[in-house]
């Protein structure tokens, strides 16, 4: 009997997917401020004394490419993709799909949701990773 303490790759790699969205959310707060700082010190640098945010167009399409960030968007793509792969592919039956399977419309994911999407991708990937060595 394995260690619960052990993970497949698939886990693995699901777990590892989860943790970078997570990150990505975690470190998108604060950096328009970070950005803009970054901006006028450069500014500063050249000798132009000039506000950042009515100079630069970077820091104007930086500040709306953030407002438009959603880490359920993205948490409702994952469900997306895992739900067309299964239309098309089999998974092993010990792979928890939860209500993955037919989740082709974009709308609201559960967690729940989004982490069956996530071990569904998982196998996915390490599947196709390890077909790639037969």
């Amino acid at each position: 009997m394995p260690s619960p303490w052990e993970s497949t790759p698939q886990e693995k790699w699901a777990q590892n997917f989860r943790d970078r969205i997570e990150a990505v959310t975690n470190n998108i707060e604060g950096s328009v401020e970070d950005y803009k700082a970054g901006v006028e010190a450069a500014f500063e640098r050249a000798g132009v004394d000039m506000d950042a945010q009515d100079a630069s167009v970077a820091v104007s399409r930086f500040e709306d490419s953030v407002d438009n960030f959603s880490d359920e968007a993205m948490k409702r793509t994952t469900v997306v993709a895992a739900a067309l792969y299964l239309e098309n592919n089999d998974v092993p039956d010990d792979v928890d799909t939860g209500g993955v399977a037919g989740s082709t419309e974009y709308d609201d994911a559960s967690e729940d949701d989004f982490e069956a999407a996530t071990e569904v991708l998982g196998h996915k990937f390490v599947d196709q990773w390890a077909e790639s060595y037969q």
